[in-house]
Formats: structure tokens, sequence, C-alpha cells
């Protein structure tokens, strides 16, 4: 691990050296040369940066610049003190300019403060796409880590809710959020859940599919083990359940863990009707997928093996609509379920 230098050249060197001089990294000195500002401009909220900081830093004499920290009249907000508990923090400096804060060093100090003025692009919460609903909320998670923790805040004012942060990924460094009900959740699933996360050893982690792929116990499954979602009530309406939802930065979809059978047949909206409609609801949605599933199979088994079990009627029928097929009937069947998959892909 490095130390953090106290010369301000030294400061400044490291900083090129180990973020490779990119073209957005800014490097501002004062004019007597005490302090050192760094920041990526690629991240930053450039306004909150001149109005909270660098303002105030302008107006300060050289003896009250040096308390900057404490009431030098930055209103930066997420203030943190790099170095002084420990002097090898230059990586935690670095890791927090990569977060999209600015750094000040002091020349003839050893520690660093670090600002938050996270202002990377980002867009605003839009009608989920893929779980469409009449009734129930209208808003889906967006690529902000920030945002979608805040709409489970606004949703969900509990003070049991725990929401534990890491971050996984040797090189991308994605910030994951594991958030469950204290009081509800069993700490047993929790703590197996914590530590499936910090077993996960990968390069980057750019979405919640990798998650779902990393924590599950049997990747060759047909089952989901997980559910995804894009709804902030769909997690809440989890959470209350006793389950724990994942987060990941840059992903528009959660994950909820665990999953069952039944949950997969369920729809946000089901939360709104009564419980009669409700159920029915459901009902007709396992009763489609049984069909879905049992029809081909159910119809090669008539026409292909049991055709005495049919009406002679429709038998000849059908027979008749068979006159100058080339493919039997199974490889037929095959085809159609392969053609329908493709025109179900989004191009």
């Amino acid at each position: 691990m490095k130390l953090i230098p106290s010369s301000s050249r030294d400061f400044r060197e490291h900083i090129r050296v180990e973020l490779g001089n990119p073209l957005d990294l800014v490097i501002e000195s004062s004019a007597d040369g005490q302090l050192t500002i760094v920041y990526l401009a690629s991240i930053i909220n450039a306004s909150d940066l001149q109005d909270n900081i660098l303002g105030p830093l302008t107006e300060l004499s050289l003896d009250q610049a040096r308390r900057y920290g404490n009431n030098g009249g930055i209103v930066a907000t997420g203030i943190k003190e790099r170095g002084r508990i420990c002097r090898q923090d230059f990586e935690a400096v670095i890791s927090d300019l990569l977060d999209g804060r600015v750094a000040i060093h002091q020349s003839g100090e050893t520690s660093v403060y670090t600002f938050d003025t996270l202002g990377a692009a980002k867009r605003q919460p839009t009608d989920p796409n893929t779980e469409r609903t009449v009734r129930g909320a209208r808003i889906s998670f967006v690529e902000s880590f920030r945002d979608s923790i805040s709409m489970i805040r606004s949703l969900l004012k509990d003070p049991s809710l725990r929401i534990e942060g890491l971050r996984l990924g040797t090189r991308t460094q994605t910030n994951v959020a594991l958030i469950y009900l204290a009081e509800v959740a069993d700490p047993g699933l929790v703590e197996e859940v914590r530590l499936r996360l910090k077993r996960i050893k990968i390069d980057g982690l750019i979405n919640t599919g990798y998650l779902e792929q990393l924590i599950t116990d049997n990747r060759w499954t047909i089952f989901p083990l997980t559910q995804a979602t894009e709804r902030p009530d769909k997690i809440i309406a989890g959470l209350l359940e006793g389950r724990v939802a994942l987060i990941s930065e840059g992903s528009t979809h959660a994950v909820i863990v665990p999953t069952t059978v039944n949950d997969l047949y369920q729809s946000p909206e089901d939360y709104y009707w009564g419980f009669l409609f409700g159920s029915f609801l459901r009902a007709f949605r396992i009763l489609g997928n049984n069909l879905a599933v049992a029809l081909p199979g159910l119809y090669i088994a008539l026409l292909g093996v049991n055709p005495d079990l049919l009406p002679v009627d429709f038998v000849l029928t059908v027979s008749g609509s068979r006159i100058g097929v080339v493919f039997p009937l199974v490889f037929e069947l095959l085809i159609m379920e392969i053609i329908v998959e493709i025109f179900r892909e989004p191009v």
C-alpha cells in the first residue's frame, strides 16, 4: 500500500501515475502552492464544485485554508478525511476520485480531504418496460445507484431497513447494495447471501445478471433460482415478505432472493386487486403456462402415437392436412417452436 506524501508535488505526481494521467484528470493549485485540488471532470458536478468548494477556498487566507476540513467555509456533503488514522490511505484517495469525489491536499500534511460532488450523467425514472401494469406505480429503477436506493427509501420508511454496501469486481469496483428488513428477514438467509457475495471473485461486474449467476447453487438448472425486477414496489413487497434484495450500480434491475415457482407466477399488479380476483389471475397464469408446456407433447402423443383415442372425423381431417408434408410430426413441431422463439427475440 502507498503512503500519502506530504509534498504537494509528490502528491500530484502520484495521482498522475496511479490514474495514468487521463484526459479528464484536473489538478489545480492555490496561488501560493499550498493547496492541491484534484478531481475527474467527467464525473463531478461542476457547479457544485465551483459554488461549494472552489469559491470558498479562494476567499480564505492561508491560515484559514489550513482549517478547510472543519470550518473553512466548504459546504460540500460527505466529507472524508483520508490518512489521519492510517497514512497508507492513498488507495482510498484514488477510490474516492473514481467515485466522483474531489480531493484536497495541504502541503506538509499526510492527510487528504475528499468531498462529494458526484455529477455523472443519469436519466430520469420512466415507466417499466417489461413489467407494465394497469394499476400501481409507474416507475422503474434507473442506472444511478443512489437514485435506486432513494426509491426504496421513499416507499419503505422503516427504521429496521438495512442497506449494506460492498464493492465487487477487481477492476470495475461496482457498488452493490444488500437490502433487507432486520425485523422480518431470517438472519441465516441474510448471512448466507452476504457470504456468497463476499466469495465472488471477478474482474468486472456490469449488471445484476452477473450476481444472479454467481450466487446461485446450480448454474445448470433450467429453473430460475432468483427473481429480477425493474419495479421498486415489487422489491418492497419482497422485503416485507422477508426476502433479500440486491441492487447493482449501472443496472436497471434489482434481484430478489430466494424465489419459488409460485413467485414467478406473481405479477406486481396482484397486490392491488382483491384476494379472489388476484387468485383467479394467478390460477389463469398457471393454467396458461401448463398448456404451453403440455400441448406440444399432447399433440404428438395423440396424433403420432395414439390416434385411435381421437374421433375418426378429426383424425381424417388432420391427416388430410398433412398430405405432402415431408417432415415427421415431431420435427415439424420442433421447427415451429424454434420459429416462434426467433420471432420473440428482440432485434
